[in-house]
């Protein structure tokens, strides 16, 4: 082997490096609320309080368990900052992930297509945005299978989906659409009776999926998240935006003055797949199967929801560059195509830098609160509030979720009129909580209820923590 062919061979895994450590710091400080809900369960875990939020509790809110119990090792072997974990975690996933889209499109013979994910899939900045979550992670996983699938390494391709399918329920959609490919490919040989079925493989990711789900109905009652059911229900109230609609906001995740182009070129890689370039169908049809079973399920928008579809659509705009290239006869494609992809890279980054110096205005104020109620209240005392991430993290405390994604019962009483206020007053209701954390001016029933009931002990207000909004602790039991 050459030392130029070793070189190339060894651009992409330095790439893959650099990348992984360059948002490991870049990101450091990014932080929102939904991860903290995992973090909570992979701490109890550590700690030795079961694999629930509220101790004694057993209810799956996590839609991560694969990812809660990776952090609790994690933990567990001293790591003692479980943000920083699961920001490196997800760095790293976001650098596996460009490497395997890149090996993927390698295989279908278009090595400029390939060039240009291993480079701009980690410039994405939705993707980047859900750092510390586990959609980087799951997404890795997931264009791991795709990539051996497609080299027929189905031992690679189970181990893979399975651990998927853990980290994340919707990996099923993957799975089942690799089954559908395999027996469309095999056609000939199923109606003639000599399909070959890896059986070890599907062995591997039965036992994989099946020890889970067994342990997880047995523990849990069932192996399903509860918040699948929470946000389907959040997206039939007439004040939530459902996923469907929310599509529409993604075009500002790109430049404004790279919107149109990018765009356009990612429609003609969606006609390229179509009619010239089979092969890059599957991962397409993925994102359309994931984008499909979101809208019909009727989920409620939150941003990370988006993430996974981004995958799709840096495929089809690599894949549109790389036919735009291939139709146009330049002397210098090759510097030229390297260039545009450099004034990308670039536009993206602009973009991103100033995103990863901000953080969720909301996470000093409510770091605040979680620590003043983890000094200043009992161990055993229940804590009601709407957010339930960074709070209930930092307070260790019994938690009282006015969404219902902790207490499922609150979910059941969820119709289109309702609002969160209508639900905080039915958790307060019928939980009884010892404590409330409230938002000022969000819930005016509740607020009305506590001022009744309750004795405000502390104030937390907006400007102090450059929040948006103000908290107030109220006690609404004897000392």
């Amino acid at each position: 082997m050459s030392r130029m062919i070793r070189a190339q061979r060894m651009l992409p895994v330095l790439w893959i490096a650099g990348v992984s450590i360059a948002l490991a710091v870049l990101f450091a400080g990014w932080r929102y609320d939904d991860p903290y809900i995992t973090y909570r369960y992979a701490e109890n875990l550590a700690r030795g309080s079961g694999f629930v939020y509220n101790a004694g509790e057993r209810v799956l809110s996590t839609t991560a368990p694969a990812f809660a119990i990776l952090l609790a090792a994690v933990r567990a072997a001293g790591w003692p900052d479980l943000h920083a974990a699961a920001v490196f975690i997800g760095a790293v996933s976001i650098g596996v992930g460009a490497g395997a889209a890149h090996v993927l499109a390698l295989g279908w013979g278009r090595p400029r297509a390939a060039w240009a994910l291993l480079l701009l899939y980690p410039a994405s900045l939705l993707l980047l945005q859900t750092l510390s979550s586990e959609t980087p992670l799951f997404l890795a996983l997931s264009l791991v299978a795709l990539a051996a699938y497609a080299r027929g390494r189905w031992m690679t391709t189970a181990i893979a989906a399975a651990a998927a399918v853990l980290v994340r329920g919707d990996g099923v959609l993957l799975v089942g659409l690799l089954c559908v490919d395999y027996l469309w490919k095999s056609r000939v040989d199923l109606r003639a009776g000599r399909l070959r079925v890896p059986w070890a493989a599907l062995a591997v990711f039965a036992v994989v999926v099946g020890v889970w789900a067994i342990w997880a109905t047995m523990y849990f009652g069932a192996p399903f998240p509860v918040t699948l059911a929470a946000k389907r229900a959040q997206g039939l109230m007439t004040i939530s935006t459902s996923f469907f609609a929310g599509l529409s906001s993604l075009p500002r995740y790109i430049p404004e003055w790279l919107r149109w182009p990018e765009l356009a070129a990612a429609a003609f890689g969606i006609w390229t797949a179509v009619t010239r370039r089979r092969a890059a169908l599957l991962p397409i049809l993925w994102i359309v199967a994931y984008i499909a079973a979101y809208s019909v399920l009727g989920v409620t928008r939150y941003f990370w929801y988006y993430a996974p579809i981004m995958p799709g659509f840096v495929l089809c705009l690599a894949l549109g560059l790389d036919e735009i290239f291939e139709r146009i006869e330049l002397r210098y494609a090759r510097i030229g195509f390297g260039a545009l992809l450099g004034v990308a890279l670039v536009g993206h980054a602009v973009q991103i830098a100033p995103a990863a110096a901000t953080t969720d205005p909301r996470y000093s104020i409510y770091r605040a609160a979680g620590a003043w109620l983890r000094e200043n209240t009992p161990p055993e005392a229940r804590i009601g509030m709407l957010e339930v991430g960074i709070i209930g993290y930092y307070a260790e405390r019994p938690v009282v979720d006015f969404a219902g994604l902790l207490q499922p019962d609150v979910v059941a009483q969820i119709r289109p009129a309702s609002t969160y206020d209508d639900l905080a007053i039915f958790a307060i209701e019928r939980y009884r909580p010892d404590w409330l954390v409230l938002i000022d001016g969000a819930l005016p029933q509740s607020e009305a209820h506590a001022v009744e009931q309750c004795a405000l002990q502390k104030r937390f207000p907006a400007q102090d923590y450059a929040a948006k909004v103000s908290l107030s602790v109220w006690r609404c039991t004897a000392p």
